[in-house]
């Protein structure tokens, strides 16, 4: 990558026509196009934006200009951080990096994240759309908005997400009995602006929406008014535990860890004090940040047949 980058037109044109022939495809599949056409209505106005290539936008496709612009990214290896993680002698690792990363080209020269300024859609919007013949639907309902980011709120928003999990499934699929798959999710970050998302996600029958709909966005007000069961805290504070310890042991987790709090200008040792963020969860901070993100409007998004009324 730094110092002998390939350049080859027949590959680059054999990966396009693959592409191409891939995404047509794939575009026909009712879940697949759904998705796509919600990412378009979430990032109307980024002319940065592509949900997915066209014909004509592989047909555009500047293969010089990639491959310039690649090594424009690759030739500065001062500006990169390696990580090493594993059982390793660290003696002739040191060895190795005076031998294969010390002679890379580079400089003293640091880029810094900039926020063009875009923001995807927020607030208060739905989003009906039409696709298959099957009676299957899907249903998503969006919170995001700006914000300054925090750890601590963004592992609470995370949190919040796995207790709603817990509730939603309890009631949507085993008390009415209309949905499998249903999960809720958030997090914040950090750049290249402070944001916030959190989203509910199901399948259901076209003849559902409207009801789940309604029982899931109850189980959303129930928390910010009353906040969350204890003996739910409790249950996603001891998973959280269970799941880090286990994390402990992975070269995958350490590694992505690393790079996230470097990515975010955080504390590297609070990567072994973790346990110390999840006995920190407590029900009235679940509320409050329930109270904080998901109260000011959502997006819905709603897939359903092509000869739905």
């Amino acid at each position: 990558y730094f110092t002998s980058l390939n350049k080859d037109d027949k590959s680059f044109n054999s990966f396009a026509a693959k592409q191409k022939a891939l995404y047509s495809n794939i575009s026909s599949n009712p879940n697949f196009y759904f998705q796509i056409e919600y990412a378009k209505f979430l990032n109307q106005g980024n002319q940065r934006f592509i949900a997915i290539p066209t014909d004509e936008d592989w047909a555009n496709a500047d293969y010089n200009l990639a491959y310039e612009k690649y090594k424009e990214r690759f030739a500065n290896a001062g500006d990169f951080t390696f990580y090493f993680v594993g059982n390793f002698d660290e003696q002739q690792l040191k060895e190795y990096v005076k031998q294969y990363l010390a002679s890379l080209p580079g400089n003293n020269t640091k880029e810094e994240i900039v926020d063009d300024g875009y923001r995807p859609l927020s607030g208060s919007h739905e989003k009906i759309i039409k696709k298959g013949t099957e009676p299957k639907s899907n249903v998503i309902i969006q919170y995001s908005g700006e914000t300054t980011y925090s750890p601590e709120e963004d592992h609470l928003l995370e949190s919040l997400g796995e207790i709603l999990s817990i509730k939603l499934i309890e009631k949507l699929r085993e008390e009415e009995s209309g949905v499998y798959g249903v999960g809720a999710r958030g997090g914040l970050n950090k750049y290249p602006y402070g944001s916030y998302s959190f989203s509910i996600s199901f399948p259901c029958g076209p003849e559902n929406v409207t009801k789940l709909k309604e029982a899931a966005l109850a189980e959303v007000q129930n928390i910010i008014d009353n906040g969350p069961e204890e003996k739910d805290v409790a249950k996603v504070k001891e998973a959280q535990l269970l799941e880090y310890k286990e994390n402990l042991k992975k070269n995958r987790y350490w590694l992505n860890s690393l790079k996230n709090a470097d990515y975010n200008k955080l504390d590297r040792s609070k990567i072994v004090g973790f346990t110390k963020a999840i006995d920190d969860i407590t029900a009235e901070k679940i509320q409050q940040v329930a109270k904080k993100y998901l109260t000011k409007g959502y997006i819905l998004a709603v897939l359903y047949p092509e000869d739905q009324e």
